[in-house]
Order: structure tokens, then sequence, then C-alpha cells
């Protein structure tokens, strides 16, 4: 959902978000997250431009 956040609002980066990922969650989920994360901005996005 927070992909989906960013990817209708764009007020926040990215990589701002990945970096307080990196310091909250462990390692071996921090992939899925990042995938997660741009699932839900593409969906985000497309939905703005629809």
């Amino acid at each position: 959902m927070l992909g989906a956040l960013i990817g209708v609002s764009g007020l926040i980066k990215p990589e701002s978000i990945l970096k307080v990922l990196e310091t909250t969650i462990p390692e071996d989920f921090m992939e899925m997250n990042k995938k997660a994360l741009d699932l839900g901005m593409a969906m985000g996005f497309m939905s703005v431009k629809t």
C-alpha cells in the first residue's frame, strides 16, 4: 500500500523509503519488500494516468 501511495501522490522519493526500509526490515525480507514497493508504485501511477 505504501508503494501505491507513493505512485499516486509522488510526494516521497522511492529512494527515501528504501533507506528507511533498510534500517527497519531484516535483510532476508528486503528483496521481497523492494519488489512490493515497485509493484505498488507502478499500480498507483497507472491509476492516476487512467
